[in-house]
């Protein structure tokens, strides 16, 4: 296989491609991936791990997450519906 592999052509034709093929492209992503983090997330998936995500998280994220969920838990949060339209009036400003 020349060349990178195109990412979108590749995540649409997941469905339907060939076991074979499907691992050429895997290897060919995994060799050219230089971050270790996604290199070792990767070897975690295909590794059968059954680490939580949140072993992950940084310090500073640890700390936003649980400032987010009390914040849910004092009901201070915005419904889905109302954020849709502030996203639509926003669009077609």
């Amino acid at each position: 296989m020349e060349g990178t592999v195109n990412a979108n052509r590749f995540l649409k034709t997941i469905p339907h491609m060939e076991k074979t093929i499907l691992k050429e492209w895997l290897h060919e992503l995994i060799d050219a991936e230089e971050d270790q983090l996604k290199l070792e997330s990767i070897f975690r998936a295909l590794n059968g791990s059954k680490r939580d995500i949140l072993d992950d998280l940084t310090p500073q994220q640890l700390e936003r997450l649980n400032e987010s969920m009390e914040q849910v838990q004092r009901g201070e949060v915005i419904p889905h519906e109302v954020v849709k339209a502030e996203i639509e009036a926003w669009l077609t400003k």
